[in-house]
C-alpha cells in the first residue's frame, strides 16, 4: 500500500480549488469524509472541490480506497500562500537576438515592468527593466552606444523602417556616430574612417561622409541618394541604408537597436513556484522593476510575479472534516479562507473573520454527518463513496461498539451496506484486520500514525492510540514503545505523553507512557490504584474511545494541576 503515500503536492491550485482537509495523522474517517464531502460539494456548488490529506494513508483506510475503488486525497503540507498561487504564468520573455527596441515594445504592449532574457532552452539568461531601458536612452547625451556594444545592422534596418541601398546586412558596426548638420567643407575636421554617419537629402554632404571614408551611412527621412552617391559608395564597400524617421529619432534609435543583452543585468535574484510569499516579501521590496523572475528546477522562466501580483493574490480556501483544533489543523490555516467545518469532536479554538457553515454534531463517526447532507440535499452516494463512509463508521465506532456511537451511526450503517453491496460485519473484519498488520512498520510510525496533541490547564498533552486486535505485538514490543514516547515527549517538548493499546475484540486498552508524570496523570484521571498501573504501563478495562473516555477525564484531571 506504499504507493498511496507517494501522491505528489498539487502545484498549480486554482482559484476555484477548495480543499476539503482532514487532520493531521489521518485515520480513516478523516481520509474516507474529506473524499465524500469533496465529491458531495462538487455536485452542490463548488466544482473544485477537492479532497487532501496531512499525512500517510494508513493500512485500514488504504484497504478501504483499495476495496472502494478510490485514489487517496492529494497530499499537502500547507495552505500558506506560495509564489504558484499568485505568480503571472502567461509571461513575456525576450531572447538574445532581440534589440532592445523590441524589448522595449515587448514591455510597453504587455505592461510589463520586468523582462525576463532567456536563451533557446528558456533558461534565464539576465532581466532587464523599463528603468534599464530608461537609463541607457536618457544618460547617453551623445549617440556613443556603437562603442560599448556593436551595432548589428540587419537589427537597426527593421527599427529604422529603412531600406539596404549597399553594402552587405550582415556587418555589423562599432565606430562613433555622427550627425552631419554642419556645412560639407567643417566634415573632415571630425568624421574618421569606419564612422557611421547620419545625413538629409544634402548629396554635397552625403559625398563629403563618404570622401572622409565612413563605415556606413544613413539617410534619414525616406529619401533616396542619388546615383553618384551610391556609385560611390559601393567602390567602397560603404554600407547605405535609408530611415524612414528624423536625424533625432534615427540616432536615438541607434541605442535602442544594440541586443538587449547590451543592457541586461544578471538576474540576480530569482525565486521558484514553491517559495513562500511571506519569505520573498523583503526582495519584491528592493526589487527593481517591482518583480522577479520565477524560475524551475532547470532554471526555465516559467513566470514572473509583482507586488501587484501579491496585492491581489486569492487565498486558498479550505473546508475542515474530522476536526476543529488549530493544533490539528493543516499548517498556515489563519493565511487561507475557511468555508466550514464538519466535525463530530468537542469545540476547538478556530476563529474567523465572519461567520461560516460549522456542523459539529454528537455523533460516532463524521461520516454520519456526510450522509446526512447527501440526504438532505437529495442526493445518494455512488457505491464507491458509500464503502468509504462505511469504512469510516465501522472504524471510528469500532464497528458500532464504542461508546460514542449514537442510533445515528447504526442507521447509516445499514443504509450505507446496502447502496455500497457491502455486509458491514464481513467488511469489518477486513478492516480490522488490516489495520493490525503492523509488518511493514515501526513503533514509532504506529505512534506517529494516529498522535492528538491537546493543551488543558497550561499542560501539553499528546495522545497516540491503535485500535487492533494484535494486541500481542504491543506486548512484544512494549520496552520500544516507551522508549520511542520517552523519544516523542523530549523531541516536541511536550508535558505529557501517552499511547493506547485498544483490544477491539475484548472492548478494552492499555496505556503507555514514558515516565512517572504520566503514570500518576493517569491514575487521579481514571481512579486507579497502584495494582492497576506501573511506571510505563495502566490497564483500562471497558475503555475504548480516545474522544469520549480518554480526553475528558484527562483534561479534567489537568485542570485542576
Amino acid at each position: 500500500m506504499s504507493s498511496t503515500n507517494q501522491v505528489a503536492p498539487l502545484i498549480h491550485p486554482q482559484p476555484d480549488t477548495v480543499y476539503v482537509i482532514g487532520h493531521r495523522n489521518p485515520d480513516t474517517d478523516s481520509i474516507c469524509s474529506a473524499i465524500a464531502y469533496a465529491a458531495l460539494r462538487r455536485e452542490l456548488d463548488l466544482p473544485g472541490a477537492i479532497a487532501a490529506r496531512l499525512g500517510p494513508v494508513g493500512a485500514e483506510a488504504a484497504f478501504a480506497l483499495e476495496r472502494c475503488g478510490v485514489a487517496p486525497p492529494i497530499l499537502i503540507e500547507d495552505v500558506r500562500r506560495r509564489v504558484a498561487d499568485v505568480m503571472n504564468h502567461d509571461v513575456i520573455m525576450a531572447t538574445e537576438a532581440d534589440t532592445l527596441y523590441e524589448a522595449a515594445k515587448l514591455m510597453r504592449d504587455g505592461s510589463k515592468g520586468l523582462l525576463p532574457v532567456v536563451d533557446a532552452t528558456q533558461r534565464l539568461l539576465g532581466v532587464i527593466t523599463v528603468d534599464e531601458i530608461a537609463a541607457r536612452y536618457l544618460d547617453e547625451l551623445m549617440v556613443v552606444a556603437t562603442s560599448k556594444a556593436p551595432l548589428m545592422l540587419d537589427r537597426l534596418l527593421p527599427i529604422l523602417n529603412g531600406e539596404l541601398l549597399t553594402g552587405e546586412l550582415s556587418r555589423s558596426f562599432s565606430g562613433r556616430v555622427w550627425i552631419i548638420a554642419s556645412h560639407p567643407d567643417s566634415v573632415a575636421h571630425w568624421l574618421r574612417p569606419g564612422d557611421l554617419a547620419i545625413v538629409g537629402d544634402r548629396e554635397d554632404a552625403q559625398l563629403a561622409a563618404l570622401q572622409c571614408g565612413v563605415g556606413c551611412l544613413i539617410v534619414i527621412g525616406g529619401t533616396k541618394p542619388t546615383a553618384a552617391v551610391l556609385e560611390q559608395a559601393e567602390a567602397r564597400g560603404v554600407v547605405v541604408l535609408t530611415s524612414a524617421h528624423d536625424s533625432y529619432a534615427t540616432a536615438r534609435l541607434l541605442s535602442l537597436s544594440q541586443s538587449v543583452t547590451a543592457a541586461m543585468r544578471h538576474p540576480g535574484r530569482t525565486v521558484e513556484q514553491s517559495d513562500l510569499i511571506d519569505d520573498i516579501a523583503d526582495q519584491l521590496l528592493t526589487a527593481r522593476g517591482r518583480a522577479l523572475a520565477v524560475v524551475d528546477e532547470e532554471g526555465r522562466v516559467c513566470g514572473t510575479v509583482s507586488r501587484s501580483d501579491i496585492l491581489r493574490g486569492w487565498r486558498k480556501r479550505v473546508i475542515l472534516v474530522d476536526h476543529n483544533q488549530r493544533v490539528q489543523a493543516v499548517e498556515g490555516i489563519d493565511e487561507a479562507e475557511l468555508l466550514g467545518v464538519v466535525d463530530h469532536h468537542n469545540l476547538g479554538d478556530l476563529q474567523t473573520a465572519e461567520p461560516i457553515p460549522f456542523l459539529l454534531e454528537p455523533v460516532g463517526c463524521t461520516a454520519t454527518i456526510v450522509l446526512d447532507r447527501y440526504q438532505r440535499a437529495g442526493l445518494t452516494p455512488s457505491p464507491p463513496i458509500a464503502g468509504l463512509l462505511l469504512a469510516a463508521i465501522i472504524s471510528d465506532t469500532l464497528m458500532l461498539t464504542s461508546p460514542t456511537t449514537t442510533d445515528r451511526d447504526r442507521t447509516a450503517l445499514q443504509q450505507l451496506g446496502a447502496l455500497a453491496d457491502l455486509d458491514p460485519l464481513i467488511f469489518a473484519r477486513e478492516l480490522f484486520e488490516a489495520r493490525s498488520d503492523f509488518s511493514m512498520t515501526t513503533p514509532r510510525e504506529i505512534i506517529l500514525s494516529n498522535l492528538k496533541e491537546y493543551t488543558f490547564g497550561g499542560a501539553s498533552l499528546a495522545i497516540g492510540q491503535s485500535e487492533t486486535l494484535a494486541t500481542d505485538y504491543f506486548q512484544q514490543h512494549q520496552d520500544d514503545f516507551v522508549a520511542e514516547l520517552d523519544w516523542l515527549k523530549d523531541e516536541r517538548s511536550y508535558d505529557y505523553c501517552l499511547f493506547l493499546v485498544t483490544d477491539i475484540l475484548q472492548s478494552e486498552s492499555v496505556a503507555l507512557y514514558p515516565g512517572q508524570v504520566e503514570q500518576g496523570l493517569v491514575a487521579t484521571a481514571f481512579g486507579l490504584d497502584s495494582e492497576a498501573s506501573t511506571a510505563h504501563v495502566a490497564a483500562l478495562p471497558g475503555i475504548v474511545s480516545r474522544k469520549k473516555q480518554i480526553i475528558p477525564p484527562l483534561a479534567r484531571a489537568l485542570d485542576r494541576r
